[in-house]
């Protein structure tokens, strides 16, 4: 009998070691090389196609509170640097409150840009306080633009540009790949990693990144980092799944002395998918303002070509729309009542 077991303890530990010999550990740092290099890709690959953003935000700062509801909708194709193709879809909510003064606001407004211009529409917008006499103002001003389509030009005679250039996409992905500015610290499971950041390699990155984008890099930007680094309080880990995509990624920071006395705690947590993530956050400031934000979000995304095609009728944009002694005061009847409705506003 003793025999029999020995024989069945020895076939057990040959068959164990065979399989270690088989598969071997992986080798975390080529894990985490080969999913920086994936990551690396994503600002090659976002050409063209859609997000659609869902969430919510709770703000609390002394007597301000508010909290935010809606989804926004983009569709872009930069495959073609000459025509900027864009398309975004607003609706939110907001309730809340600016010291004594309570109200609600929804705004609903779409964005189009194509041949040379930028359309905007206010599709609808509604506003309540506590102040009549700003809600007849708000409101009334409101409706001049509500349902009307308005162009802006882009580049050229104004300053608002949609053009992207693909190349440009490529080169920050080629910039990525060559400066991973994060690193394992620690490894914490299996593909699960705590990671640090490699502060010179992170201002090289920086520093090709606006040499790229044909943007100065700000100094200040560079002692920033240098002084926080000196003694950095944050953590961040991240789950690499099969195909070396991030799964699941932390990061919480702490800031001191951001002002006299004042001190940020955050907190961001991301759960991604092939075509989804979805995220939570939360952000507590302390101090002589304390302030807190928290908030959750989820998105989807696609590849799909954008169709959109510009408005039936539009105008140009004109400021004057916006100034009750303008446009709307003329509407309105007379000076007289856009200076009443103001002397509401201001109280």
């Amino acid at each position: 009998m003793k025999n029999f077991l020995s024989l069945m303890l020895a076939i057990t530990l040959s068959f164990t070691l065979i399989s270690c010999s088989q598969e071997p550990l992986e080798d975390d740092q080529a894990v985490w090389n080969q999913t920086w290099q994936k990551f690396s890709d994503i600002s090659e690959s976002f050409e063209v196609g859609h997000v659609l953003v869902q969430g919510n935000v709770e703000l609390n700062s002394g007597k301000e509170k508010a909290s935010l509801e809606g989804k926004v909708n983009l569709g872009f194709d930069s495959r073609d640097p000459e025509k900027g193709v864009l398309q975004l879809g607003i609706d939110l909510q907001a309730d809340g409150n600016l010291g004594d003064q309570a109200g609600k606001v929804g705004v609903k407004a779409e964005l189009r840009g194509l041949g040379g211009l930028l359309y905007a529409r206010v599709e609808n917008f509604d506003l309540l306080t506590d102040n009549a006499q700003t809600n007849l103002f708000v409101n009334m001003m409101a409706a001049e633009l509500t349902s009307k389509w308005f162009s802006f030009p882009i580049d050229g005679s104004g300053a608002i540009s949609i053009k992207a250039d693909p190349l440009q996409g490529k080169l920050m992905g080629e910039v990525a790949k060559k400066h991973q500015f994060l690193i394992i610290k620690e490894v914490l499971g299996n593909r699960h990693y705590q990671l640090e950041v490699d502060v010179p390699i992170l201002k090289e990155y920086l520093q090709e990144v606006a040499a790229v984008s044909e943007q100065p890099m700000n100094k200040e930007t560079l002692t920033a980092i240098d002084e926080y680094f000196e003694e950095p309080d944050y953590q961040l880990s991240v789950k690499v799944g099969s195909e070396f995509q991030i799964e699941e990624l932390n990061l919480t920071l702490n800031a001191d002395d951001l002002e006299v006395g004042q001190k940020l705690a955050a907190h961001l947590h991301l759960t991604l998918g092939e075509n989804q993530t979805e995220g939570d956050f939360n952000l507590d400031l302390t101090g002589e303002e304390p302030m807190s934000l928290t908030g959750s979000f989820q998105a989807q995304h696609d590849e799909n070509d954008v169709e959109i095609s510009e408005p039936e009728a539009s105008e140009p944009f004109d400021l004057q729309n916006l100034i009750p002694f303008g446009g709307m005061g003329a509407n309105l009847g007379s000076e007289e009542l856009s200076e009443e409705l103001l002397d509401g506003l201001e109280e």
